[in-house]
């Protein structure tokens, strides 16, 4: 995985709370041409959405307001290191 970042890509749910839309889906969150980080501005500026920020101010926002859950990240199809994540709490 290139970063953290890849995860809320992964989130729609949290993506879209995040970007006020319905319709947010990244067809491979960890395979984006750049670091997740610079996807995530780019979304941003698409959208007519002001930026992430910084990296923790989203990190907060992102789980506190907008609803991620490493459980939704897991849930997308191409984003196997989340749900490597979550096998390996279950398993221990």
């Amino acid at each position: 995985m290139k970063a953290l970042e890849a995860w809320y890509l992964a989130d729609s749910v949290a993506m879209n709370a995040w970007l006020g839309t319905d319709d947010f889906h990244e067809s491979n969150p960890e395979a984006t041409p750049d670091k997740p980080w610079e996807r995530l501005k780019q979304v941003a500026a698409e959208r007519g959405k002001r930026g992430p920020g910084s990296k923790v101010a989203f990190a907060t926002k992102v789980t506190k307001y907008w609803g991620f859950t490493i459980e939704n990240a897991s849930a997308h199809p191409a984003c196997p290191s989340a749900q490597e994540l979550i096998e390996y709490f279950r398993t221990v």
